[in-house]
């Protein structure tokens, strides 16, 4: 799998769309925040180093993006592959302990907490078959949970906390459990 291309525009507008994102998802609290205050945040220096780890990965500046990927593994445990694609609108909560391999794909408004692993597992399992990971827009991720393999989670799902999420998911679900169980779509009916 190649690295995304980044342009330093297309970097700034996803810097911008993850911190509008962020202020409307913490409203309350952000009020009265401003843009470049909030950078000092480490949930949203995260995301920022994120984005210039790729911008510089994709104009072959190898060591800038290293030195970055290394800075957030360091400071938070905030490991994120340069090749995986994540869209505008991404949110850390807390920045600890987060894992994102190469071969994952997430859609806008991803919202990711601690301790989270997406992507590739770390086990050999016989019978599945390693592969992308796609994730849609306004995905939730809650504390300690992890999805892994050749799987889809749609559109406005939900990931409780502490779920493994091993298999692909409709729009609108609300997962719990190991392995991940719907437990009730989004519009309020139970399964």
């Amino acid at each position: 799998m190649t690295t995304y291309r980044y342009s330093f525009l297309q970097t700034l507008r996803l810097i911008r769309s993850d911190i509008a994102f962020r202020r409307a998802f913490e409203l309350e609290k952000l009020k009265r925040i401003r843009s470049l205050r909030l950078l000092v945040s480490p949930a949203v220096a995260c995301v920022v180093r994120y984005r210039l780890q790729c911008l510089f990965y994709s104009c072959r500046l190898t060591p800038f993006g290293w030195a970055l990927k290394f800075l957030n593994l360091i400071l938070y445990g905030v490991d994120i592959d340069q090749r995986a694609r994540i869209d505008g609108g991404f949110v850390i909560g807390h920045p600890a302990a987060i894992r994102i391999t190469a071969d994952v794909t997430i859609g806008e408004r991803f919202v990711i907490y601690h301790q989270t692993a997406i992507g590739r597992s770390p086990y050999f399992e016989p019978g599945r078959e390693p592969g992308p990971l796609v994730i849609g827009r306004d995905v939730t991720f809650g504390m300690g949970s992890c999805a892994y393999g050749n799987i889809v989670i749609a559109d406005g799902c939900r990931i409780g906390a502490n779920t493994v999420v091993d298999r692909s998911v409709p729009p609108g679900s609300f997962l719990l459990g190991v392995p991940a169980r719907i437990v009730s779509d989004l519009s309020g009916k139970d399964s």
